[in-house]
C-alpha cells in the first residue's frame, strides 16, 4: 500500500510531453482539471505524491542512474576535479561535506549537481563521454514534466492568471543565469563496518525542498522516510515505474501554507552493504522572482527565491 497517493498523468504526458507540446496553454483540458484536483487535494494533506504514466522512458532513467554509478565510482580526486563552486552550484559533492540537520553528523552522501552548463563540459566529456549527453537529455525531459505539472497547478492556486501564473515565474529554466533549477545525482556508498556509523546519523537529514516542486527517481534500495499528517516518518517505498513529487517551500509560500513543503529524510537501512541511488530534480522560481503568500495578502510574506536558496545553501554547506 502506497503511503500517500498515486496519481496518473499519463492522459497530460502522453498529449503534451513531446516536442513543444508543454508549451501549450492546458488550462481549458479537463484533463488538466481533473488532476490538478488531485494533486492540489494530496499536496494539502501530505505534501507528498507518487506519480505514474509520467512519460519518461524507462530506459532513459536507467541510462542516467548507469551515468550517475559510474561517475561515483572513480577516485576521489578524479571527481574533485568537477567540485561544486558556490557561484553556481554545479558539480560534484564530496563525502563529508553536506549536513542537512546540524544536530546530526555529516549526511552518508555525495551528490553532482547538475545544470545545462557549456563551459565546464569539455574536460567531463573527456572523462566520462556520455555523462554530459545523458543529463542534458534528462534535464530537458524533466523540465517539461515539471512545467506540465506546475500549470496542473496553477490551476488550484489564488490567483487571477490560471493559465502562465507560475510558468511565467519558472521561464529561465535552464539557464542559471535566471534559474537554479537543478537535476542532483545522489549515490549512498554501502557500509561495509557498521562500526562506521555515528549517533544519530542519516544518509540525508531531515529537511524540506527548498524550490516549488521536485521529481525524485529512486532505485530499489529504499530509505526514504517522509512526515506524515500524523507527525510520524512513514516509509516512502519506491514503485516501479513511479515517481515522487512533492511540494517545496516556494509553493508552500504561493499557497497560503495550503500546500505542505513536508520534511523528509533518508535513513541508513538494515542492509548498510547495499548503496543507494537517487536522481532529484529541483525544480525553483526564477532568480528574481518574489514568492508572496497569494491567499493571505495582508501579511504582506514575501521572499526572493534566490536570497532564500543561498541562505539555505549556507545552512547546508
Amino acid at each position: 500500500m502506497a503511503t500517500f497517493p498515486i496519481i496518473d498523468v499519463s492522459a497530460l504526458s502522453e498529449k503534451y510531453l513531446e516536442g513543444d507540446g508543454y508549451l501549450q496553454d492546458i488550462s481549458n483540458d479537463p484533463i488538466t482539471k481533473d488532476i490538478s484536483d488531485q494533486i492540489i487535494d494530496a499536496f494539502s494533506q501530505y505534501g507528498f505524491i507518487y506519480i505514474k504514466g509520467h512519460g519518461i522512458p524507462e530506459n532513459q532513467i536507467n541510462g542516467v542512474f548507469e551515468e550517475s554509478r559510474n561517475f561515483f565510482k572513480f577516485d576521489s580526486e578524479t571527481k574533485k576535479r568537477f567540485s561544486r563552486t558556490s557561484n553556481d552550484n554545479w558539480g560534484y559533492v564530496p563525502y563529508k561535506v553536506e549536513t542537512f540537520e546540524k544536530i546530526r553528523p555529516f549526511d552518508l552522501k555525495e551528490c553532482f549537481n547538475y545544470l545545462p552548463l557549456t563551459d565546464k563540459t569539455q574536460d567531463m566529456n573527456a572523462t566520462t563521454p556520455d555523462f554530459i549527453s545523458k543529463n542534458t537529455s534528462f534535464y530537458g525531459v524533466c523540465k517539461k514534466l515539471g512545467v506540465l505539472l506546475i500549470k496542473a497547478i496553477t490551476l488550484g492556486l489564488n490567483t487571477d492568471d490560471k493559465v502562465n501564473f507560475l510558468y511565467n515565474h519558472h521561464n529561465g529554466i535552464g539557464n542559471f543565469s535566471k534559474n537554479a533549477t537543478t537535476l542532483r545525482l545522489l549515490y549512498y556508498p554501502a557500509i561495509e563496518d557498521s562500526s562506521t556509523v555515528l549517533e544519530h546519523q542519516l544518509r540525508c537529514g531531515e529537511h524540506s525542498d527548498y524550490g516549488t516542486i521536485t521529481l525524485l527517481f529512486q532505485d530499489d534500495a529504499g530509505g526514504l522516510q517522509v512526515v506524515s499528517p500524523s507527525g510520524e516518518y512513514v516509509d516512502a517505498k519506491p514503485i516501479p515505474g513511479c515517481i515522487v513529487v512533492n511540494a517545496g517551500d516556494m509553493l508552500q509560500i504561493w499557497s497560503g501554507q495550503k500546500l505542505k513543503s513536508t520534511r523528509h529524510r533518508v535513513v541508513v537501512p538494515t542492509n548498510i552493504n547495499k548503496a543507494r541511488q537517487s536522481l532529484a530534480f529541483f525544480l525553483h522560481p526564477n532568480n528574481d522572482c518574489v514568492v508572496e503568500d497569494l491567499v493571505n495578502k495582508e501579511q504582506n510574506v514575501k521572499t526572493n527565491a534566490w536570497d532564500y536558496l543561498m541562505k539555505k545553501f549556507g545552512e547546508t554547506y
